[in-house]
């Protein structure tokens, strides 16, 4: 049977260090600019604008600021975990047994939550850019449809705040902001309403997009902001979204 000192010797090989944190913080900063970007390049296309998109040092900074946080984040929940999964079942092992069960464990994991880290990462930044996108180019009036067209690969919502979000359709863009990132890993998008109208409101075709965010980068999630998922549902059909 492992004792606690060979619970931790063979944990240790499997957490997470400082070197995979600075490794795991690029990464994510890769994908969420990669997404920043291409969020806007979509949007210039849709609105007629012809500038080159330029994503200015302010909105990088948001952006690897966020990303550090989130590999932090994601480091200290894993090796909690796997130092729990351990302990919980270390003290009935031999010592090669928790070794191999520590590492099917991680490659179990890894696997399961690879997908869901995705999603969550890049959500802040395509939903900034999107809205940042909009306020640099005048149109802070534009309101928006949160899920709800099938048509473009919207999925039924899921879960209650999704659910609550789609019933109060359509959210004016500043609700958007604040609403920020309903919950992790959430794959609804944002639909501008009445997308003829805004491009022809739309006076200057040469206006530059990428200089600010919006406000969602670097912001907890609705869900956790609210206290949970009633909560944020709550906060969502009466209007009241905490800050």
């Amino acid at each position: 049977m492992a004792d606690r000192n060979t619970i931790r010797r063979a944990v240790r090989p499997h957490a997470l260090k400082r070197a995979d944190v600075k490794a795991l913080r690029e990464r994510l900063f890769t994908a969420k600019f990669a997404v920043y970007e291409q969020t806007l390049r979509d949007l210039a296309e849709q609105l007629g604008i012809t500038t080159p998109i330029k994503v200015s040092e302010q909105v990088r900074v948001a952006l690897g600021v966020e990303a550090g946080n989130h590999a932090r984040s994601i480091a200290k929940t894993f090796n909690n975990d796997l130092a729990e999964y351990a302990f919980r079942f270390g003290r009935e092992l031999q010592e090669w047994e928790l070794r191999m069960t520590l590492a099917a464990w991680v490659d179990n994991r890894n696997t399961q939550r690879a997908p869901i880290i995705a999603v969550t990462e890049t959500y802040s930044a395509y939903a900034d850019a999107l809205m940042a996108g909009f306020m640099e180019a005048g149109l802070e009036d534009a309101e928006f449809d949160f899920g709800g067209h099938p048509e473009l690969g919207d999925l039924p919502p899921e879960c209650i705040i999704c659910a609550a979000l789609e019933r109060k359709n359509p959210h004016p863009l500043k609700t958007v902001v604040r609403i920020g990132i309903p919950h992790p890993n959430c794959r609804q998008n944002w639909h501008p309403r009445d997308l003829p109208t805004l491009i022809a409101k739309l006076l200057d075709k040469d206006v530059q997009l990428g200089a600010h965010t919006a406000g969602i980068v670097g912001r907890p999630s609705l869900i956790t902001r609210a206290g949970g998922r009633k909560q944020a549902a709550k906060a969502i059909l009466s209007g009241r979204i905490p800050r």
